[in-house]
């Protein structure tokens, strides 16, 4: 029994609806927050391509989204913590983050 057919508790064919529901993808919509999406290209386990899906389902819904590929990395590890992609989450979370923290602190 595979990865999948573990998480689904069965075979994958009889658990399309179960499958659907999981997906991040059956759950965008206009109101969603900023996404962040840092995915390793090497990635064993989750594809790349699923992190552009996303992305690329984010922006048709009007959500802004950034997608950082981390070159070499897999599902984890130390190109998650290079300089380049602290610098990329730094920036986000400022952006989207820091003048909200800034606006309840003056309340």
């Amino acid at each position: 029994m595979g990865l999948l057919e573990k998480l689904f508790d069965g075979p994958l064919d009889q658990k399309k609806d179960l499958m659907r529901q999981a997906s991040p993808i059956a759950h965008v919509s206009r109101s969603a927050p900023p996404f962040l999406i840092v995915h390793g290209d090497k990635d064993p386990l989750v594809k790349l391509q699923q992190s552009e899906v996303l992305h690329a389902a984010l922006g048709k819904a009007g959500v802004e989204s950034t997608l950082h590929v981390v070159p070499g990395g897999g599902h984890g590890g130390p190109g998650f913590e290079s300089a380049e992609t602290r610098g990329v989450i730094e920036q986000f979370f400022d952006k989207h983050l820091k003048k909200s923290a800034t606006a309840n602190s003056r309340q």
